[in-house]
């Protein structure tokens, strides 16, 4: 009997680890670590999850913007690898629930392959040193999933972030570099809460 367990698991591994390199949709096949390319080879431009490429607009969201308090040690954009990232600006916005922070950024494509925001960069918030949590939320004007919208060479877009914020006197410090690369270029902004 294990040793039938042992087999199908050994069974589904495989098939889990084949379906991972390529993906079949309707004539299309996307390769990990690569461009995706349709089944001519003709490379897919754009995003391909539905909702991503969906507009933020920080003016939608009620309240006013956030303060920035001069960081010392860092600037707010800057290129990070082939990459450009801007740390533009932030809002607090009071749900049923909670209060949320929405962080907005523009992300410029400066490689020459299609490359998401998400794929790419760590975003470290912080109040007191300590990690605030993300938040998930739907309201007019956010788009969550704004980070994962595949941008072609050459072009840029806004992405947003939310977080739950239960300080609400600590200044935020917004962090953001490439995964791996905590000591690396780093572009950063503290926001004032008060």
């Amino acid at each position: 009997m294990k040793k039938l367990l042992a087999i199908i698991a050994a069974a589904s591994l495989v098939l889990a680890m084949t379906a991972c390199g390529t993906t079949k949709d309707a004539g299309s096949s996307v390769t990990q670590g690569g461009a995706a390319v349709d089944s001519e080879g003709n490379e897919i431009k754009g995003t391909t999850i539905d909702g991503a490429g969906k507009e933020v607009d920080m003016n939608k969201l009620e309240g006013d913007y956030l303060a920035i308090e001069p960081n010392a040690d860092g600037q707010s954009d800057g290129e990070i690898g082939n990459y450009y990232v801007s740390i533009d600006e932030a809002k607090i916005v009071e749900t049923e629930e909670s209060k949320i922070l929405v962080v907005a950024f523009t992300y410029k494509n400066n490689s020459s392959q299609p490359a998401a925001f998400s794929n790419l960069f760590t975003v470290d918030t912080t109040q007191n040193q300590t990690k605030i949590m993300p938040a998930v939320v739907n309201m007019d004007g956010i788009n969550v999933l704004s980070g994962v919208e595949m941008i072609d060479p050459a072009q840029k877009t806004r992405v947003q972030k939310t977080y739950f914020i239960t300080d609400e006197e600590t200044p935020v410090e917004v962090a953001v570099y490439k995964y791996g690369e905590a000591t690396g270029e780093t572009v950063k902004k503290t926001f004032k809460l008060k």
